[in-house]
């Protein structure tokens, strides 16, 4: 079987947990938010592990994690986040490692990255006072990052098969071109458009350009900081247990950099909630 075979046929399986997930919001998306984020956390863990100089805390990271994935839906969570960082510090203390530094800091960057960066699906989800356009923004988001992953990765295909690619950045991501590039954006500006004529209205062309550049090119940045952090750690896939995909990071890299990004201009630029 193919990996792109694989890839569509796990993409069938996960898309309606998800999809359902979404729909349901408050904590149903939550855990379904906190299970992804612990499990990306793990990943990013064993990148920083793998060359055996750094131990992150991963118990105390894991769980300043869930707290950091669902930061929307808990009172005083950044409070909380703020006090299980100076417990982290001193925790350290007693692990008595070589290098503390680097745990500490480890396990403090992944409670950012991946984990609260997570929690801005649950924050658009659950931003709107309209439960229905909290769903259609958190879908969509899905729907524009994933749809430019795909027009990229055909883009790219389809256009080296009968004429000369660019690389986007070949020391990262050899495969990643310019024209994928371009193609992703295109893609996310069409998920944008039919999101605004379906469900969105109050967007407007300008902003579905502006969410275009965000979720189909500026989210690729992502991508590449992930392959960075894999190349580093001498792996090609940041875990093996969704087939075709590999694990959590190399399926929600892109999206991780691309949500907060239009949480923000959903809130504060197009005002639509």
């Amino acid at each position: 079987m193919s990996n792109l075979t694989l890839r569509v046929l796990t993409a069938l399986v996960a898309a309606p947990l998800v999809l359902g997930a979404v729909w349901l919001g408050g904590w149903v998306f939550g855990v379904l938010t906190v299970v992804a984020a612990v499990l990306a956390q793990q990943e990013v863990m064993h990148m920083a592990e793998v060359r055996g100089e750094v131990e992150p805390n991963r118990w105390l990271g894991c769980t300043l994690g869930a707290l950091a994935a669902v930061w929307p839906l808990v009172p005083y969570a950044i409070d909380l986040l703020v006090v299980g960082l100076l417990v982290l510090l001193v925790a350290e203390l007693a692990r008595r490692r070589v290098r503390p530094l680097e745990n500490v800091a480890v396990t403090a960057f992944t409670v950012y990255y991946p984990a609260t960066l997570f929690g801005y699906l649950v924050a658009l989800r659950e931003g709107p006072d309209d439960p229905l356009l909290g769903f259609w923004l958190a879908a969509g988001v899905f729907a524009m990052v994933w749809t430019a992953d795909s027009f990229a990765y055909f883009t790219g295909k389809t256009w080296s098969s009968f004429a000369k690619t660019h690389p986007l950045f070949p020391r990262v991501s050899p495969k990643k071109t310019w024209e994928g590039s371009l193609g992703g954006f295109l893609g996310a500006v069409v998920s944008i458009a039919l999101l605004k004529t379906w469900a969105v209205p109050d967007l407007s062309w300008l902003d579905v350009a502006a969410l275009g550049l965000i979720a189909g090119a500026i989210s690729q940045l992502g991508d590449l900081v992930e392959s960075l952090f894999k190349r580093a750690a001498g792996v090609k896939d940041s875990a093996g247990y969704l087939p075709g995909h590999g694990g959590l990071m190399d399926r929600f890299d892109a999206l991780l950099v691309a949500t907060p990004l239009i949480y923000y201009y959903l809130l504060h630029v197009a005002q639509v909630f």
